[in-house]
């Protein structure tokens, strides 16, 4: 998607795969990545492997990397790049509460609609992995639409879809 000027959310960040592959993806486009995980090993794990592209010339020198130990719905809060209505996009392959077990599973997918929803500029997206297709709630259901569901296998025994939402044009 268009990420001019852009800052790229992973609110679950885990290795920082994938705020690399956004930033390899458009590498005129993307100016900062920002990736929160709670678990400090992963949050080590993205540090160095953001670190490593950048050795390899992968990542641009003036794309900016803010990777923090933090809840995602903490980080929206103390992250300043993470401004409201200031993220072009955000990718997330989120727990699915098999390997990594989660409390509440709607819980955890309905408060990423609304980071989501609250942190992207109008026409951001947000590209996601959904094992159960929740569906956004509340404010985040006005303000975000589902452009695209495809799905795919993810090896649970069920099918889960990869799915992008837009941000509606803020008021």
């Amino acid at each position: 998607g268009d990420a001019a000027e852009g800052v790229v959310w992973d609110p679950f960040c885990g290795s920082g795969t994938m705020l690399i592959e956004a930033a390899i993806a458009r590498p005129a486009a993307v100016r900062t990545l920002v990736g929160t995980d709670v678990a400090p090993a992963a949050v080590s794990l993205a540090t160095a492997n953001v670190a490593e592209a950048r050795r390899r010339k992968l990542l641009a020198d003036r794309v900016g990397a803010v990777l923090r130990e933090v809840d995602f719905r903490e980080g929206v809060e103390r992250i300043p790049e993470l401004a409201l209505g200031g993220v072009s996009l955000v990718v997330s392959n989120p727990p699915f509460g098999q390997r990594v077990k989660v409390r509440d599973l709607r819980a955890l997918y309905t408060d990423l609609f609304a980071a989501s929803a609250a942190v992207l500029r109008g026409g951001g997206r947000l590209v996601l992995i959904n094992p159960r297709r929740v569906a956004p709630e509340g404010l985040a259901a006005e303000a975000l639409s589902l452009e695209s569901r495809r799905t795919v296998e993810l090896g649970l025994r069920r099918a889960g879809s990869v799915e992008v939402w837009r941000r509606r044009d803020r008021a």
